[in-house]
């Protein structure tokens, strides 16, 4: 208990303000090796791509395509959704492998006493230890043989790509380096004094003032979230930036609450806009974009536009209610909600190729990603006191080749919600900001 509560402490809880400065050499060649890969499709394990450290670092962060893992047994009986894929859980290191300055392997307990992931990654700013509670995003490689006190057990191996405790102080100053590619200043913020919690922070969250020496005083200041990425201007929660797939440019979102309004703007390294323009009514709900092209969905139209210009290539066309997307060679693949048709292909003339449906009244989303030739993705269901998702896999033509259904209580789910604090003032009731939706509940509190 004491091991966790020292991890809560230190990643819920913001520690002093003191400013830090990244000085650094500006890497050379920052061009992705296949420009017609999209940036939802840029993973840490894909070699042929040839990206950077600071390229990886940045996909690693801006990366939500997590599925969940409903239990350890499906890994082995459900290989079609899982294998290869990216999926998040949560367990205790059991026992420590292998640790040194480089890398690190454990078994990690999972929802109960005899269940064991084998993990393995790149060794933490603080190093794991026995008891330690992780969140674990990574890479589902297979069963592999692991030997433990010289006995011989086959247990299903995960690629870590990032685990809760990752983002200390130096993991914040490698991953700004790697984004603005310049001289940085940083403050990490303090709740209470620099943010309270709403609609925008999370007490489960830590945030980050960014300082850019830049020209364009509209981004001198910006705000960074981790773990759960969000890089948006200071004071103006809804002007979100993200990096382009050449890695050479920002691509800033501005929703207006005021008048209902979007707007996108192109920036080049010095912040400076290549093109602005004004897209429409209603918020943006998805996207994906190359380093030719972008892809998004707002007030439930389809827009693609040429990443040069910020011109619409297409006619924009309505597709309904989406909340996620994948651009491929011949399309673009859509995932919606309602009961039926929340799965689509649209061409790039407009024509939709395929729709398909799954059995359940959708009303959200999450980890959309192609994996072993195919892509899985959990839809989400939300009907009174019961929460429930379903795992489905589909190929290309749009064939279901399997699914997985989850159900949870609630009452479970808010408990589970709740896992990282050791408990919660019941006389002060907020609403804050958890994984992009807002919640509202009691505020969470660390036990000293």
């Amino acid at each position: 208990m004491k091991k966790i509560r020292i991890l809560l402490i230190c990643l819920f809880l913001c520690a002093g303000c003191e400013q830090t400065t990244n000085k650094i050499q500006p890497e050379i060649d920052n061009t992705v090796e296949n420009s017609s890969t999209s940036f939802a499709n840029m993973k840490l394990h894909r070699s042929d791509l040839h990206l950077t450290d600071h390229q990886k670092a940045i996909v690693n962060y801006f990366d939500t395509a997590y599925i969940p893992l409903f239990d350890c047994d499906d890994l082995k009986q459900h290989p079609t959704i899982y294998q290869g894929a990216q999926l998040t859980f949560q367990g205790t290191v059991a026992s420590i492998l292998k640790s040194n300055a480089s890398e690190y392997e454990a078994l990690l307990q999972v929802h109960s006493e005899k269940t064991r992931v084998y993990i393995r990654g790149k060794q933490e700013e603080l190093p794991i230890q026995e008891g330690d509670w992780l969140t674990i995003y990574g890479r589902y490689e297979g069963v592999q043989d692991v030997f433990v006190d010289g006995a011989k057990h086959s247990l299903p191996m995960v690629s870590v790509n990032k685990c809760i405790t990752e983002y200390g102080e130096l993991k914040i100053q490698e991953l700004t380096q790697a984004i603005f590619n310049r001289d940085v200043f940083i403050d990490e913020e303090k709740r209470g004094q620099d943010h309270a919690l709403d609609a925008f922070h999370s007490p489960f969250e830590r945030y980050y003032k960014i300082h850019l020496d830049v020209e364009n005083e509209a981004f001198q200041q910006l705000e960074l979230q981790v773990p759960h990425p969000n890089l948006r201007v200071l004071n103006h929660p809804q002007k979100q930036l993200y990096m382009s797939a050449d890695f050479k440019h920002y691509i800033v979102v501005d929703y207006n609450s005021d008048t209902n309004a979007t707007s996108m703007t192109y920036l080049d390294t010095d912040f400076q806009p290549v093109w602005h323009r004004m897209i429409g009514t209603g918020k943006l709900t998805c996207m994906d974009y190359t380093a030719d092209y972008c892809a998004f969905v707002v007030d439930q139209n389809l827009y693609w536009i040429d990443m040069k210009t910020g011109r619409e290539r297409i006619k924009p066309m309505n597709v309904g209610s989406k909340t996620e997307l994948n651009i491929q060679e011949d399309g673009v693949v859509l995932i919606g909600t309602g009961k039926e048709n929340q799965i689509m292909k649209v061409d790039w003339n407009g024509e939709v190729l395929w729709k398909r449906s799954v059995d359940l009244d959708v009303h959200d989303s999450k980890g959309l990603q192609e994996t072993n030739h195919h892509f899985v993705v959990e839809l989400i269901e939300d009907k009174d006191t019961t929460l429930s998702s379903k795992l489905v896999a589909f190929d290309h033509e749009g064939n279901i080749l399997e699914e997985l259904l989850n159900r949870k209580s609630q009452e479970n789910a808010e408990l589970n919600e709740k896992a990282p604090c050791l408990y919660y003032d019941a006389k002060d009731d907020v609403t804050y900001m958890m994984d992009g939706t807002v919640r509202q509940g009691n505020q969470c509190m660390i036990d000293e």
